[in-house]
This record gives C-alpha cells, sequence and structure tokens, in this order.
C-alpha cells in the first residue's frame, strides 16, 4: 500500500511540473490569445490532488498496465 501511495504522490508532482508553463499566469501573452486563456489556473492546488493520487491514480495505472499488457498479447 506504501508504494501505491508513494507512486500516486510521484506522478502527481510529475504531472504538475509538466504543466507548469500552463499554470503560469502571463498577462501580456493572455492578451493576445485571450480565448485560450485558462481561468481556473487560480484554483490548481497540490493539497487538492492528493487524495486522489493517494487512493485512485496508483490503482488506474496499475490496471491501465495490465489493460495495455492483455491487448499487446491478444494483438501478437
Amino acid at each position: 500500500m506504501a508504494v501505491h501511495i508513494l507512486l500516486g504522490l510521484l506522478a502527481i508532482e510529475y504531472a504538475l511540473s509538466c504543466t507548469s508553463r500552463m499554470r503560469a499566469v502571463d498577462e501580456k501573452r493572455d492578451n493576445y490569445f485571450w480565448a485560450f486563456r485558462r481561468l481556473d489556473v487560480t484554483k490548481w492546488a497540490r493539497w487538492k490532488l492528493y487524495p486522489g493520487a493517494l487512493f485512485t491514480m496508483s490503482a488506474r495505472l496499475i490496471l491501465m498496465n495490465i489493460q495495455g499488457l492483455i491487448l499487446l498479447i491478444c494483438a501478437k
């Protein structure tokens, strides 16, 4: 269970590090491309994502890998 929790936390931290450009508020850029501006950036918080990471993300990741393996075997 501890491994699942650690994997979930690592996955959330990795995802947040990959989306740092999308979370950055740049008024100059947003004025040019106002239709694509993220209005919910201020609502993104790590503490809101951790409960899902602790309990559901790791289980989904494992199930996704098992399903991919089954599909690979069936395709061969």
